[in-house]
């Protein structure tokens, strides 16, 4: 049994590459600077982007890697990025079932220590480290208000296609890239059912 079927996470440092990183900072600042709409449900000041193109990429790119790290055959749901700012925390919380295994990845940071809690273990992660997790059963969060200016973070949600989620490929959409309204209308209703649970799954 893998580390991450057993204690329901696993931690893969490097995920990103050092050109990755570089580029989706530069993106990440430019799009926090820039925007005046998309804001976390959590928030009024932290930027959160459900869909965004250029992550939604991401969710692609990584997919293979997610295989090998999982032992799965997966199919991508959705993706989601937030840039933390002082003060904000993220409740503990377990997903739903689009996030049935899922990855968390530091983008970027002002260097100012933040942990994610899995479980009962934390963890400090560096631009690039990403905590592999199934999300519909570890609870999981960052419990403790951020101190610092900025921390950027990538979810990126996959379902096991022989699994029991595996109706939720695309996260109810057509085809990635599109926001929320081209949801199914019956995946919209089983949302509304499941308010207790973070929507975005960030």
């Amino acid at each position: 049994m893998s580390k991450l079927e057993k204690n329901l996470y696993s931690v893969k440092e490097n995920f990103l590459q050092e050109s990755e990183i570089k580029l989706l900072t530069n993106y990440c600042k430019l799009a926090h600077r820039l925007n005046f709409s998309n804001f976390d449900q959590a928030s009024h000041f932290d930027t959160g982007i459900y869909s965004d193109k250029v992550f939604e990429a991401v969710l692609m790119a990584k997919k293979d890697v997610m295989e090998q790290l999982t032992n799965k055959k997966l199919m991508p749901t959705y993706s989601y990025w937030r840039m933390y700012t002082l003060g904000n925390s993220l409740k503990m919380h377990s997903d739903r079932p689009s996030c049935e295994y899922s990855v968390s990845v530091m983008i970027a940071s002002d260097k100012t220590p933040w942990a994610f809690v899995a479980g009962d273990k934390e963890y400090i992660q560096k631009p690039g480290d990403a905590i592999v997790y199934k999300g519909c059963e570890l609870p999981h969060g960052r419990p403790t208000a951020f101190e610092g200016d900025y921390h950027a973070q990538v979810f990126l949600h996959y379902i096991d296609v022989n699994g029991p989620n595996a109706e939720w490929v695309f996260d109810g959409r057509a085809c990635l890239g599109l926001d929320m309204t081209h949801m199914d209308p019956e995946k919209r209703k089983q949302l509304e059912k499941n308010r207790g649970k973070i929507q975005h799954a960030n």
